[in-house]
């Protein structure tokens, strides 16, 4: 009996081939996309995903590899960095945020096996046989394209991303008429590895044309997404549903297994991981073991079976299916309980969660930035920037406001170029990922150069704030991002406006401040939006916290900034 599980999100993408690759028949579809500018350079892509395809060893044979761990392919070690670097960029960065997020490495059995395809110069996918990989599901991004720069796997990487201006999460569905499968495959959650290949082909055949002197990237993702009816990721604060296999929490807010980091599990990340009913933590490990009747890796899933064909017959009978090929990996998914994945309930057990936690002592920090009165204060990239004149510090907001710059501060013109060095008012817009930054009469546009770790001036800046945002004030001195609504508040003394990124226009002009946020101060010098969404306003050293959607300070008592946001104790 074959097992029916429907793959690959066709709800999502805009069929165009349709055929079959696999022993238990299940469908795979093939997606093209020909974004032609001009007559050259010009560009393809299409992606598709393989399922239940025989597995092997990960180790690859030495005469494959070349004893190079990254396996055979074109790209140099650089080059993968760089592909691997971008991806973890975008699965960091999701919108809306995702919950279970898995970190992304370099694998090179998926590059040998994309790489040797590559090289056959076929705009088709396939190249799995033989499977140098344990993956029984494998993902296929490809690219090709004409011109200076096409060789790049960043570019392609760039252009496979752009198409989550096409996906709509609340629908798990493409815009009608567009492709959005390579993007859902960049972010897919499970998707843990990427391996790419390239070669440089004299003529290719897309679709019916033959492209002259075209250069071909195919990568490999293992385990390949795009199961249908499934969304690529949960929903959520980041890595606040890791699965048991990444249970770490690295500083981009990916999961990821720091096991065998050795003495740099504490630069992999950080175990945030809180274990339900009664289940008990492996911190080691960052694992939960749960207690009977309850599964999952927080343990807040009972123990059970969630299939109709699991202990069925027509279906998945017995537990002899749990370790039987193609049903074993859909039975360990679905049948819990019946492949001993979980402990059943124990009428015995009776979970009394009380516990005493006795806390470390905390050592008092005398570094100058806990005790700076920050001119700005803004969310980056899911990081926490304090502004001071010339220089700025960073923090992981994961890490519990772990400093990732040096503790004197950074050059704010080294991460921004040319910006200006006492910026007032920042904020990052997320339709767009941009940074603005307002100074006096102007205002700035940055866009990210995630390689270089740093950002770019946007051409024809700055502007004045008069042209594109007529009835804002000049000196502004701060400014809210509302990622939920895609609305901006803008501060000044004693009054407040909102801009509706969307449409371009103020829905809100110049009301005072407590009419808006009641029992918040005049004089706000820095603004940004927490995890749950609670807006945080800074005046100096201290701040003011107005719960999600309520209009009023939930104290009028200010409370002390780097207290709370960066790592700094009493």
């Amino acid at each position: 009996m074959a097992a029916k599980r429907a793959f690959f999100i066709t709800t999502l993408l805009c069929i165009q081939v349709f055929f079959v690759y696999s022993q238990s028949a299940k469908p795979a579809v093939t997606q093209d996309s020909n974004n032609e500018e001009n007559r050259d350079p010009k560009h393809a892509t299409s992606n598709k995903s393989f399922f239940d395809l025989p597995v092997s060893i990960r180790r690859l044979p030495e005469e494959i590899t070349r004893g190079d761990s990254y396996g055979y392919t074109d790209f140099g070690t650089s080059d993968a960095d760089d592909i691997v670097k971008l991806h973890n960029h975008y699965r960091g960065n999701t919108v809306p945020p995702a919950a279970d997020m898995k970190h992304m490495s370099w694998d090179g059995n998926l590059a040998t096996m994309a790489q040797n395809w590559a090289d056959k110069c076929i705009y088709e996918h396939g190249g799995f046989e033989p499977n140098l990989t344990p993956f029984s599901n494998i993902g296929q991004n490809i690219f090709v394209g004409t011109g200076a720069g096409r060789d790049s796997g960043v570019l392609a990487t760039e252009l496979w991303h752009d198409e989550d201006q096409f996906y709509s999460y609340d629908t798990n569905s493409c815009r009608p008429g567009e492709v959005c499968g390579h993007y859902t495959q960049v972010v897919w959650a499970d998707t843990s590895f990427v391996g790419c290949g390239r070669t440089f082909c004299s003529q290719v055949l897309v679709g019916s044309q033959w492209w002259n002197n075209a250069h071909l990237i195919v990568c490999n993702y293992g385990p390949g997404g795009n199961f249908q009816g499934e969304l690529p990721f949960s929903k959520g604060e980041r890595c606040s549903q890791c699965p048991n296999d990444a249970g770490f929490c690295t500083a981009e807010g990916l999961c990821r297994d720091c096991r065998d980091q050795g003495n740099e599990v504490e630069t992999c990340g950080v175990c945030n991981r809180q274990c339900k009913n009664c289940g008990t933590l492996d911190e080691e490990t960052c694992t939960c073991k749960c207690a009977p009747g309850w599964d999952g890796a927080d343990c807040s899933e009972p123990c059970g079976n969630h299939h109709e064909w699991c202990g069925a017959n027509p279906g998945w009978p017995t537990a002899e299916y749990c370790d039987l090929e193609p049903y074993a990996s859909y039975t360990k998914r679905y049948c819990r309980e019946m492949c001993v994945s979980c402990q059943p309930a124990d009428g015995n057990f009776q979970c009394n969660p009380v516990t005493t936690v006795t806390e470390a002592p905390r050592i008092i920090k005398s570094t100058k930035y806990c005790k700076t009165s920050f001119t700005s204060v803004a969310v980056i990239n899911q990081q926490l920037y304090a502004f001071k004149k010339e220089k700025f510090w960073r923090f992981d907001r994961v890490r519990n406001g772990r400093l990732l710059t040096s503790t004197s501060g950074d050059e704010t013109r080294g991460h921004f170029k040319k910006v200006n060095p006492d910026v007032r008012a920042v904020y990052q817009r997320e339709s767009d990922g941009k940074v603005l930054f307002f100074r006096g009469v102007n205002y700035w546009e940055y866009s990210e150069d995630v390689i270089q770790d740093r950002w770019i001036r946007e051409a024809g800046f700055p502007k004045p704030i008069a042209e594109d945002l007529p009835g804002l004030p000049k000196s502004t001195t701060a400014a809210l991002y509302d990622r939920f609504t895609s609305k901006t508040y803008f501060l000044k003394g004693s009054y407040v406006w909102r801009y509706d990124e969307r449409r371009q226009r103020f829905d809100m002009e110049k009301e005072l401040i407590d009419d808006v946020f009641n029992g918040l101060p005049s004089k706000i010098t820095g603004a940004f939006q927490d995890y749950n969404g609670d807006y945080i306003f800074v005046k100096s050293k201290v701040f003011w916290r107005v719960r999600y959607g309520e209009n009023r300070v939930e104290s009028t008592e200010p409370q002390n900034l780097a207290l709370a946001f960066m790592d700094c104790y009493e």
